[in-house]
């Protein structure tokens, strides 16, 4: 006997699938600020970050506006090194970390170059990016650069 458990969105919001609410709402968002956007790079950046989004490769864990992922960021306050953690920062992230400091760009921008240097899972929060690891069954989560 074949049984399925539970419903299925419609095709076209099965990407939803796994995805955060945050996420979802930003290509919502996104979606509707490409019908009226007549910039080419600005529709670069939203369709590229919405396709991210819909294959996993991209999440948010806080509301953001397509407009607001549009803003250049300014970072600050790269992770110290030290702290307390039971395993040190990556040095390739501390690295980046520390070149971002001061530096005004983009902020998927800045959380690709770190995600470039590790296999942990790299995502910004409200003002900060973070870089979560695995590693012998624990989680380790650092707070790795805030921004405004």
């Amino acid at each position: 006997m074949d049984r399925k458990f539970g419903a299925l969105p419609p095709d076209e919001k099965r990407w939803q699938i796994g995805k955060t609410m945050t996420s979802i709402h930003f290509v919502q968002d996104a979606e509707e600020f490409l019908k009226t956007c007549q910039d080419a790079e600005k529709r670069k950046l939203i369709n590229e970050a919405i396709l991210k989004i819909k294959g996993g490769e991209l999440k948010f864990n806080h509301l953001i506006t397509a407009q607001e992922y549009l803003e250049p960021k300014t970072f600050f306050d790269p992770h110290p090194g030290f702290a307390g953690a039971i395993i040190p920062i990556p040095a390739a992230v501390k690295k980046v970390a520390d070149g971002l400091n001061g530096k005004t760009m983009l902020l998927q921008k800045a959380v690709d170059m770190i995600q470039a240097v590790t296999n942990g899972t790299v995502s910004s929060l409200d003002k900060w990016i973070k870089l979560e690891l695995n590693e012998n069954g624990r989680r380790h989560i650092f707070r790795i650069i805030c921004f405004k």
